[in-house]
């Protein structure tokens, strides 16, 4: 019987997708090791912290590149791979790494489904990795009264996890090749902050900057305003999404 394949099963959304394919009574193996002919795998391992990436090129070549080359030449014709990629280009070392393994993909498997998204965001425990709303409200709880600048010419399609792992899982069989699968909002960070702060009733003050002003980055950043009809959720249900998750939890 054919079966499902996770790489990255532990990560925020590989995590998110196990659940899914719960709640969907879908079985699934989470050891690569294990693909066999006829089986679809999802490649979703990956180092994604985009400034890690700029001052480790080598260690973020050799997890994005090489691993997705080894990855590839496993499933090559016998099955199907699914690659979890981004909106990221060739501007930063992390969107290269990405890029270089599409075209790896695409070399070796030719049933494959590259899958773009943007700025993913949502709620599986309290360890979850650090996203841009999980960063806001942690900034603003840290520290209420200090006012939070936020790039407000960068402009992303923020991904709610739950939206996008259900449609892996309802459409991996049907689709093929390269697809941007963002959520339904394009906007900037500022206006994306200033409706976390509404959203989770935060305190701190959110200050509108340019990117270059924000001195922590050491990756290049652009603008993707990707327009995209496939996901449900706007960013206000999506984070009302959230944050009733984290309330089961005692969070919010």
């Amino acid at each position: 019987m054919n079966q499902l394949i996770i790489t990255g099963a532990n990560g925020f959304l590989g995590t998110k997708l196990r659940k899914t394919l719960d709640q969907k009574n879908i079985a699934y193996s989470v050891d690569w090791n294990e693909f066999d002919r006829g089986d679809t795998l999802f490649h979703l391992a990956a180092k994604t912290n985009v400034d890690w990436c700029e001052e480790h090129p080598e260690e973020a070549r050799k997890n994005n590149v090489d691993f997705t080359k080894t990855i590839a030449e496993t499933v090559s014709s016998h099955g199907k791979l699914v690659y979890l990629s981004t909106d990221f280009g060739n501007e930063n070392v992390y969107g290269k790494s990405k890029r270089d393994a599409e075209a790896i993909v695409q070399h070796h498997c030719p049933n494959h489904w590259i899958i773009r998204t943007s700025t993913l965001y949502g709620y599986n425990s309290p360890q979850d990795k650090g996203t841009f709303v999980k960063w806001v409200i942690q900034q603003s709880k840290q520290d209420p009264a200090t006012p939070i600048p936020v790039a407000m010419d960068w402009v992303t399609s923020p991904t709610l996890i739950d939206d996008l792992t259900n449609w892996m899982v309802d459409h991996h069989a049907m689709e093929r090749g390269v697809q941007y699968v963002v959520g339904p909002e394009p906007i900037d960070k500022f206006r994306f902050a200033e409706k976390v702060k509404e959203a989770f009733d935060l305190s701190a003050p959110i200050v509108p900057v340019l990117l270059q002003e924000v001195k922590s980055f050491k990756a290049a950043r652009k603008s993707y305003p990707l327009l995209c009809d496939k996901l449900p959720s706007n960013i206000a249900r999506g984070l009302q999404n959230m944050r009733n998750q984290m309330r089961r939890d005692g969070l919010v």
